[in-house]
């Protein structure tokens, strides 16, 4: 496996030197590319002479030059080894596994206003134990397609957009790509955003994609919604306030004793600021709903802040502090275990070993920059909120740790981004469980996680 692994790793560099020609100065990307595509804009390239794939980004459509076409891509190998994958707390699951995603996009946007985009994916994924999951292969299929059509009434300018869609609200830690995990996820629906005077209003009526592994065949998945306003107040030098209310409606959802229907609402509040040499934000969710019969009433909530040193080696520290609710008393008819929405499947360092709910956590990180790379280190210092409730992993309670303790693990990586050309970047992590007594009571023990990742993008 490790020798099909660096095969694949090679072929991509191989591939990608040969498509991509020699590298560039930084300054010469512009029309850079973001890691959600429908945000990228090349509008100002149209008086530059543009050569090789640049040509691609701004390729001039007609009508005066009101209308043009980007078109961009993605093409990524990444391999994740594991010791474990659950602490030993179920069947013991040691593989190396191989992901690989090729993105394609185009966008094509017109002066008067009106958009359309589309994204096709194609991904697949070797070696996981049990067996892959259900974001893990699709063979082809749309993984973006909306139009947009923007108008201005007055003092406001106003944005429909329509169709399948990746959604970004402003930093927002409850919603995310899930770019970890070789299929990103992606919502079917309408969109509405107003701006006007420095604030921004988004509103949402979605449904989240469900993947398959066959040739044009997600759907969304079935009977479940997610509704919601998002408010960006205008931004000044007090920082960027963000109001948000959610309304997620979904058939399955997974606690101690209760598997069911469940509808919830989520009402919260971030808060943001990048000066200079430092940055901050906390974030605090209270949620309120109906698990079958029971009342839903959790909370959760986050704070960071770092500090930057310009100069060659750009160091950074940061540390951060969060939380989210689990379930005091077993069997009380209340349910306050915390959704974290949609999250990231990695949301404590880069392994997928803790879900996001039932947890206090302390964190500390830095990085600094080593010739072009970026080399980065981060610890976790993970506890459980309620030792009446279990840990959680991919959405669901290991039962097994039911009153074991309230320690839960610590979580140190180790990590490099090494950018190898203007549109082609490195990335490895290697990150160590050690179990705490909540995990080691219940049978678990340390764990290895690494990853290798190459990724080219125009």
């Amino acid at each position: 496996m490790r020798d099909a692994v660096m095969s694949r790793v090679g072929g991509l560099g191989l591939l990608a030197a040969a498509l991509l020609g020699p590298a560039a100065h930084a300054d010469e990307l512009g029309c850079r590319p973001h890691p959600i595509r429908w945000q990228d804009d090349c509008s100002d390239w149209s008086d530059r002479e543009l050569t090789g794939l640049d040509r691609l980004r701004y390729v001039p459509m007609g009508g005066g030059g009101q209308a043009w076409l980007t078109v961009g891509g993605e093409l990524r190998i990444q391999t994740e080894t594991f010791s474990d994958s659950s602490f030993g707390l179920e069947a013991e699951r040691r593989y190396a596994q191989v992901g690989r995603r090729l993105l394609a996009n185009a966008d094509l946007r017109h002066g008067d206003g009106w958009r359309l985009f589309g994204q096709l994916i194609s991904v697949g994924e070797d070696g996981r134990e049990p067996g892959p999951r259900a974001q893990d292969r699709d063979a082809l299929d749309i993984q973006q397609l909306f139009i947009d059509a923007s108008v201005r009434l007055g003092p406001v300018d106003l944005t429909l957009r329509l169709g399948r869609q990746e959604i970004s609200l402003s930093g927002n830690r409850l919603i995310s790509t899930r770019d970890g995990v070789v299929v990103r996820r992606a919502f079917q629906g309408v969109l509405v955003e107003a701006r006007a005077a420095g604030a921004r209003l988004t509103a949402f009526d979605l449904r989240p994609m469900e993947g398959a592994p066959g040739v044009l065949d997600d759907r969304p998945i079935d009977r479940e919604s997610f509704h919601g306003l998002s408010l960006d107040l205008p931004q000044g030098k007090a920082g960027l306030t963000t109001l948000f209310l959610f309304d997620r409606d979904r058939p399955e959802a997974h606690y101690v004793g209760y598997d069911g229907h469940e509808r919830r609402r989520t009402l919260g509040a971030r808060w943001s600021r990048a000066a200079e040499t430092w940055d901050a934000y906390a974030q605090g969710a209270y949620q309120w709903g109906e698990a079958g019969g029971q009342p839903v009433r959790a909370s959760g909530g986050m704070a960071g802040v770092g500090f930057n040193w310009p100069g060659a080696r750009a160091l950074r520290l940061a540390t951060g502090v969060a939380f989210a609710s689990g379930d005091r008393r077993r069997g009380d008819g209340r349910i306050q275990t915390f959704d974290p929405v949609y999250p990231s499947n990695y949301g404590f360092s880069d392994a997928p070993l803790i879900y996001q709910t039932n947890y206090v956590t302390a964190s500390a990180e830095g990085s600094v920059r080593v010739g072009r790379a970026r080399i980065g280190a981060m610890a976790y210092a993970l506890a459980r909120y309620s030792d009446g409730d279990a840990i959680y992993q991919a959405a669901r309670p290991l039962t097994a740790t039911l009153d074991t303790g309230r320690p839960t693990a610590w979580l140190l990586q180790a990590s490099g981004r090494i950018p190898l050309h203007r549109r082609v970047e490195f990335y490895g992590a290697l990150v160590r469980g050690i179990a705490g007594r909540g995990i080691d009571r219940a049978g678990g023990h340390n764990v290895t996680y690494s990853r290798l990742q190459l990724t080219a993008r125009f």
